[in-house]
């Protein structure tokens, strides 16, 4: 899964002009072409072609199946209303300062939140 998914991040990167990523070709060089790689070489190459023809959707489809099989069910809520609230703000790119506006609180209770 990680060789396929991978392979589409490269392709994806270079379809947008990303010349020599540093994730992939790190990753690349430690996993399959590594005097003992990780994976068998002509698994490697098969799965690599598979993610390099995959679309976005294929690729999101992919990663979202292993990811709902790999990780054990947590309980439906782990975050209080106030610490959603505050990720939202996080994701948003909000700042320490700006979260603490919108919750109308100090910067430093902000800080604390976070």
């Amino acid at each position: 899964m990680a060789v396929i998914l991978g392979a589409f991040v490269q392709a994806t990167w270079s379809a947008i002009g990303v010349t020599r990523d540093a994730f992939t070709s790190d990753w690349r060089d430690r996993f399959l072409d590594a005097p003992q790689p990780a994976v068998h070489r002509k698994d490697a190459a098969r799965w690599w072609a598979e993610g390099r023809a995959l679309s976005l959707d294929q690729a999101v489809a992919m990663a979202e199946l292993h990811l709902r099989h790999s990780i054990p069910s947590a309980p439906t809520r782990v975050l209080t209303p106030r610490q959603l609230e505050v990720a939202t703000f996080v994701a948003r790119g909000l700042t320490n300062r700006q979260i603490a506006g919108e919750l109308v609180v100090s910067e430093r209770a902000a800080a604390a939140h976070i």
